[in-house]
Parts: C-alpha cells; sequence; structure tokens
C-alpha cells in the first residue's frame, strides 16, 4: 500500500519530530538545508510527501515528508551538503 498524503512509517515520524536525537548528523543535513525535496532519490507525490526511491537509505520505499532527511541525502552537480 502507498502512502501518498502521509507518513508510511511512524518511527520516521518520530526521527523528524525528535528532531534526530541521537543522530547529531542527520540532524546537520537536515539544519543544513539538505532535506528530501532536494535528494535526487526524491520521488514526489504532491506538494508535502513523496517516496524515497535510494536502496541505500533506511527509509527506502517509504512514503516521507518533503521537509525529512536522511544520512543517505544525496544531490548531484551542487556543493552544497
Amino acid at each position: 500500500m502507498i502512502y501518498a498524503d502521509g507518513w508510511s512509517n511512524s518511527a520516521s515520524y518520530r526521527l523528524y519530530c525528535e528532531e534526530w536525537k541521537g543522530e547529531p548528523q542527520v540532524r546537520n543535513l537536515y539544519q543544513s538545508g539538505c532535506q528530501c525535496f532536494q535528494c535526487d532519490h526524491y520521488g514526489k507525490f504532491n506538494c508535502d510527501y513523496g517516496l524515497c526511491c535510494n536502496a541505500q537509505s533506511r527509509h527506502f520505499c517509504e512514503t516521507v515528508f518533503e521537509h525529512f532527511t536522511c544520512e543517505e541525502y544525496i544531490m548531484r552537480n551542487s556543493n552544497q551538503c
């Protein structure tokens, strides 16, 4: 089942709400603007949610919020992040 308008994994939602407590490297990516909507492996569903298509990510095949991020964030052709 695909969720197109909300989180598909409550554990990922908790990570986001708790600002990656215990994962400072991921929190730093997020705060630096390295968020899913700019990731090369983000499949947009609508203005807020999309699918993580990065097989290296622990969030692979999850519906995630566009302002989420993970340790496998990838943005080609940029020195940012």
